[in-house]
This record gives C-alpha cells, structure tokens and sequence, in this order.
C-alpha cells in the first residue's frame, strides 16, 4: 500500500514540476524536466497519465506559456523570460545569415550554413559564457525560438 501511495505522490509531483508549480523554488529542476519532456515526452507515459500528457501537450503548444531563460540574466535585467513560444513545427521563417533557408529549429540542422553556426556559437559565447564550441552539432540540441523576449528592470535609485 505504501507503494501505491509514493507511486501517486510522484505522479502527483511530476505533474506539478511540468507545470512550472516549482519554477521560483526550483528554476533548474523544472526547466530541465520540462525540456527532457519536450524531447522524450515518452518517457512519461509511466509517470503521467493520458489526461495529463495530453494538458502537458497543450501548455506547451499555448503561445501564452511562458519559459525561464535565467541564463540570460544580468544586474540591469532580472527575470528574464521569453513568452509566446513558437512551436517547432511552425517554424517558417528564413534569415540571410542562413543564406535565406529556414531558420534551424535544433543545433544539427544540417540545413544551417556556416555562417549561422558561427553566429549562434558566438552568441552562446558571449551571452552565456559557454565555450567556442557549444552548441556541438552532435547533441543535436533543440532551439526554441519565441515571438517576445521579457525581463524586469533593476530598481535605480535617484541620487
């Protein structure tokens, strides 16, 4: 019995955790979980139920949710966050740094021209300090691209 009662807390807190319940307690824990489900949503066919999946599903396709890029922090923009996340498979547009081809939706998209990877590298490098080679192209990482980017800004005082 008491198996059946841990195996429902852990659904429970699962659940929970993919629904940004402990996104202030946790920020890490929960992007992590929520980006292993966009890429291995089967894994959770144990763990979650159909109902659930299927409002997990729909969260993530809402344009309105909204993703923690903490990351993208510094001391003039606190809480940053980027809203109104395009779905992968409406991903249409193009860019001339990627000679006019759509832009990638993941880090091995084999459509993507040298000069995009560089460019995103470089902004990899700078804007979050990771080395001159991430993101490798055989992670094959996604990329979510949004409409809006939002963050606070730091409380100035006068003088």
């Amino acid at each position: 019995m008491l198996t059946s009662f841990t195996q429902v807390n852990f659904q429970e807190t699962m659940r929970l955790l993919l629904q940004n319940a402990f996104q202030y307690d946790d920020p890490e824990l929960t992007s992590e979980m929520i980006a292993l489900y966009q890429q291995c949503p089967a894994l959770f066919n144990k763990v979650l139920s159909r109902t659930d999946r299927n409002e997990m599903d729909t969260l993530l396709e809402n344009e309105d949710h909204e993703m923690e890029v903490d990351q993208s922090a510094d001391r003039n923009h606190l809480k940053p966050s980027a809203i109104n996340r395009i779905p992968i498979k409406s991903v249409v547009a193009t860019h001339s740094v990627n000679d006019g081809n759509r832009i990638p939706t993941c880090s091995g998209d084999l459509n993507t021209t040298s000069t995009w990877r560089c460019h995103l590298r470089l902004a990899y490098q700078y804007d979050y300090g990771k080395p001159a080679q991430y993101p490798s192209p055989f992670e094959n990482r996604p990329i979510q691209w949004s409409r809006k980017f939002g963050f606070t800004d730091r409380y100035l005082p006068d003088h």
